[in-house]
């Protein structure tokens, strides 16, 4: 259910390349910060670099490519890129899967397979369904997220949990999960 090694190093690596040098730009980390001390910040400071990014991901995504395409290699490009097809809310994650697990748009309903990065989401919840805020982004023909699951403290009821389950099943059933961001 979770991403490869090298997959995860190289998302990881362009990902928090990115939000270094957001965290720069919008003065949340100090100017003569470097990026291995930026690794070791809490991630509190990375979450703040994270949310700034969203809040203006067009003009910061378009400056950070510009200011750094010498270096940036074809697979940090079309990481990088595919922030501009993420999907961020609230969604309830239904069910872990051997493959993936399986979340749900609170808004939308749209049902979604999603890889987790290193660690499988059973580390973040401990039952399921769970109700989380994060971003999903499209990764070489999958769908993962972004590296920061906001877990809401709720407990859903029997009743709830019933109309999920059958959700899922109907989702399932009509072959509406969706497996990629196009």
């Amino acid at each position: 259910m979770t991403l490869d090694t090298a997959e995860y190093h190289q998302y990881i690596s362009t990902h928090l390349g990115l939000l270094y040098f957001v965290g720069l730009r919008e003065h949340i980390i100090p100017a003569k910060a470097s990026f291995t001390a930026f690794l070791d910040y809490h991630s509190d400071r990375k979450f703040r670099c994270r949310e700034a990014f969203y809040r203006n991901m067009g003009e910061l995504l378009d400056t950070y490519i510009r200011e750094n395409q010498e270096r940036l290699t074809e697979a940090d490009l079309q990481i990088l890129n595919n922030f501009r097809r993420s999907i961020q809310g609230d969604f309830v994650i239904l069910r872990c899967l051997s493959k993936h697990a399986v979340f749900m748009d609170t808004n939308s309903s749209s049902v979604y397979a999603v890889k987790a990065l290193s660690d499988p989401f059973p580390v973040f919840f401990s039952t399921f369904p769970a109700l989380c805020r994060t971003t999903l982004v499209p990764y070489a023909n999958k769908i993962i997220y972004d590296g920061f699951l906001q877990p809401y403290d709720v407990l859903l009821g029997p009743g709830i949990k019933r109309s999920l389950e059958g959700d899922y099943r109907e989702a399932r059933a009509n072959k509406a999960i969706t497996t990629e961001i196009l």
